[in-house]
């Protein structure tokens, strides 16, 4: 036992360094998260979160020591608040990940993959009801989903888009490839329709170039579509206004009237086409209004690893309106449900056609 005591004593040194690094490392992963969206993030202010009293709240439980998967959870704990799609915390080692986004009425209806590929069908079935033909993809294919999908009937056509970017290369959006050879064949069978329905429902977003690339279809000017800033880091300024203009693209313009489907997954570089597509005079949007996370997406990496999102951009309307946390409004307000997919009928095309049918007359 005698022989045996320094050991002991130095045992418990090294531990005592051990859990005092591993407190300290913990503090500094925490402060580094709390500094990244205090000096970033652009809308503590419409989420009604005072993010240094969370802060102050919860450093001393950091203080104390506390395992990874604890630091993961209080770090969620303090994003959750925001309701923010655009928001999230990857632990990439450990393969986890949150993610900040509010609640969805599309969502809590259509709840994972497989109902949602049932609804889609109910889609394209109500659309065949209703005269129109099969209902077809095109372009490339992401998770299962092809870029486009096109249908028609004499008088009208339907477009759907459920992503703004062709392709993800490397982990990174293709930027230069829209596939627009792609979009211009199918607007072309447009040139006789009357009116068209453009469908984003639960469009995840990707590129507001891609967005401007289809709404330029739509024009034969040039309109102004939206105005952006972004915050300058660690003060409560913004850059100058930046303007995005909506030119011609494409072959020629389909300027007879439109509808655009949308719910509250329709979000990011998606709410974006909306807005800009509402600049346009021949357009009306139905459905539910977007999800409310129109700014691009910041990244920042914490000295562990863990990488970071937010929103730290704020766009406006050409009217300097800002719908971040509430979504873009609708003129026609129809929701989807559960029950649509027994009754094998859309009402949201439904109220599209009715109204198309008013302004074609």
């Amino acid at each position: 036992m005698k022989i045996a005591k320094p050991y002991l004593l130095l045992f418990i040194l090294l531990a005592t360094h051990v859990s005092l690094k591993a407190q300290t490392e913990q503090l500094k992963n925490f402060d580094a998260f709390y500094r990244v969206f205090a000096d970033r993030y652009a809308f503590f202010d419409i989420h009604h979160v005072n993010w240094k009293a969370s802060y102050i709240k919860n450093r001393p439980a950091v203080e104390k020591g506390m395992t990874n998967d604890s630091l993961f959870s209080v770090m969620s704990r303090m994003l959750k608040p925001l309701a923010d799609s655009h928001v999230s915390l990857t632990d990439a080692k450990n393969k986890r990940k949150f993610n900040a986004a509010g609640p969805s009425q599309f969502a809590t209806e259509f709840y994972n993959d497989s109902i949602r590929t049932v609804f889609w069908k109910m889609v394209d079935a109500s659309l065949k009801a209703k005269g129109f033909d099969e209902v077809k993809g095109y372009g490339s294919v992401f998770k299962g989903k092809h870029l486009f999908y096109f249908t028609r009937r004499a008088d009208i056509g339907y477009l759907r888009f459920s992503r703004c970017f062709a392709r993800i290369t490397d982990g990174e959006l293709d930027e230069k490839n829209f596939e627009t050879a792609v979009l211009d064949s199918l607007m072309a069978q447009c040139k006789d329709l009357k009116a068209m329905i453009v469908d984003v429902r639960a469009n995840i977003g990707g590129d507001d170039k891609f967005s401007y690339e289809v709404a330029g279809r739509f024009t034969a000017k040039p309109v102004v579509g939206h105005y952006k800033q972004e915050r300058i880091a660690k003060t409560n300024r913004y850059t100058r206004l930046q303007k995005w203009m909506i030119k011609p693209k494409g072959n020629y313009a389909f300027e007879k009237p439109v509808i655009v489907l949308t719910n509250d997954k329709t979000v990011s570089a998606a709410e974006i086409f909306t807005l800009a597509m509402k600049q346009l005079p021949q357009v009306k949007t139905v459905g539910s209004h977007t999800e409310g996370n129109l700014s691009d997406m910041y990244s920042a990496e914490l000295p562990n690893g863990w990488e970071l999102t937010l929103s730290n951009q704020r766009y406006y309307s050409p009217k300097m309106i800002g719908y971040e946390g509430i979504g873009i409004p609708v003129d026609v307000q129809v929701l989807n449900s559960r029950s649509n997919l027994l009754t094998g009928t859309d009402p949201v095309v439904d109220a599209a056609l009715a109204a198309l049918k008013q302004s074609m007359k």
